[in-house]
């Protein structure tokens, strides 16, 4: 499996995580930019994607919902409130990778698991 990030993460922070090793790719390099979250969602479960976004309304919206429960997948909603520029993306996601790791290999899909700055990566609600 691999972590995807959506279009609202930078490649780079995709990018240098991939150099170190960690199972990751960005979705453009897939995908043309804006690509309807239900063929996103189709591709990740074809590809066995688990999505990483900041895209807290993903969970929210009832349609996305539905699409993302019906495709299967797994995705991590990023809620800091600090990390806005990549280098701090990327500090966050260093910090938590091994623990999505694990979490992506051995929860049962579908799943939206919320990654704070602090604390648990815990269920969306």
């Amino acid at each position: 499996m691999t972590l995807a990030f959506d279009e609202n993460l930078p490649p780079a922070v995709a990018q240098a995580l991939a150099l170190v090793g960690h199972p990751v790719t960005h979705v453009v390099e897939h995908l043309p930019r804006g690509t309807v979250d239900d063929l996103l969602f189709a591709e990740a479960a074809r590809r066995e994607w688990v999505l990483v976004t900041r895209d807290a309304n993903m969970w929210r919206k009832r349609a996305q919902r539905a699409a993302l429960l019906q495709a299967g997948i797994g995705v991590f909603v990023i809620v800091s409130s600090t990390a806005h520029s990549a280098a701090d993306l990327l500090a966050l996601l260093s910090r938590r990778m091994s623990e999505m790791v694990d979490l992506m290999a051995r929860t049962r899909k579908p799943f939206v698991l919320r990654v704070p700055d602090r604390g648990k990566i815990q269920p969306f609600g």
